[in-house]
């Protein structure tokens, strides 16, 4: 018998899965288009995503370079989605996917060609120990590609406060660390793991609605998606919380969106 699952009080991440809500980067399949390119991915590299959620970016690579993609999730909900896409799919020999934690990353030294990661960074506590575990699995000459929420250097003291309270609202309930950094402060993680030939660009806060729904694959269950998210976000349920808490946070970004974007990072392992 199926056990029932109790989707109302569930963690953030395995509720958004149970759901079926993929996770959206900033740029949508453009923002890790531009990463796969400072990445040099092609189809003799090995590809990594950490924080791979339902596998929808792993399969777009693996699907155009014909590459070999292993994606890793601290979310077992996200993990088994991502299996099951990878059934019922063609690329079922391309991709991999498997639960793992970003700062004890299950694989060897050496092991990838390249380690991409999108909008996961920023909810780490030790960013600079999973810097260094993304360093210590890549081979000499590979890259780790990031797209993270950056803010200005200098901002008005009322940006300031507007996003404390957004890391404020988001870190309540995710329970996950949510710093929003300068360019500089994610560059320093590249430099202290011993990456080198860094390069950044700077990117305005852009989602793509098309992208989004199809990620979730297609109109009518986007439609039915929508439904279901409105209807937990009127509920009194901890979810339903967690849900007007997105809410709210969507708004705050929306105040900042000058003094905010996304950062594709890219460093280069010592050959």
């Amino acid at each position: 018998m199926k056990q029932k699952v109790n989707v109302k009080e569930m963690g953030y991440y395995d509720a958004m899965a149970h759901l079926g809500i993929p996770f959206f980067n900033w740029g949508g399949l453009k923002a890790t288009e531009e990463l796969i390119e400072m990445c040099k991915v092609d189809e003799t590299k090995s590809v990594l995503i950490v924080g791979c959620g339902s596998g929808y970016q792993a399969f777009h690579i693996a699907e155009k370079y014909r590459c070999k993609v292993v994606g890793i999730d601290i979310a077992e909900n996200m993990v088994n989605w991502a299996k099951e896409r990878a059934e019922n799919s063609n690329l079922d020999e391309q991709v991999e996917f498997q639960y793992g934690d970003a700062m004890n990353i299950p694989f060897d030294d050496n092991t990838f060609d390249i380690v991409i990661t999108e909008f996961v960074s920023i909810f780490l506590k030790d960013k600079d120990k999973a810097f260094i575990e993304y360093a210590r699995i890549l081979k000499p000459g590979g890259f780790v590609g990031i797209n993270e929420i950056f803010k200005s250097n200098e901002n008005p003291p009322e940006i300031d406060e507007k996003l404390k309270e957004v890391e404020k609202i988001f870190e309540q309930i995710s329970c996950l660390d949510f710093p929003i950094l300068t360019p500089k402060e994610w560059k320093d993680f590249f430099e202290k793991a011993g990456l080198v030939d860094i390069s950044a660009i700077e990117c305005e806060p852009k989602q793509d609605f098309k992208e989004m729904v199809k990620s979730v694959g297609g109109k009518w269950k986007f439609t039915k998606l929508t439904l279901k998210i409105l209807y937990y976000t009127m509920t009194r349920s901890s979810l339903g919380k967690k849900l007007r808490g997105v809410g709210r946070v969507k708004s705050g970004f929306r105040k900042c969106r000058d003094y905010i974007g996304y950062l594709l990072c890219v460093g280069k392992k010592p050959i």
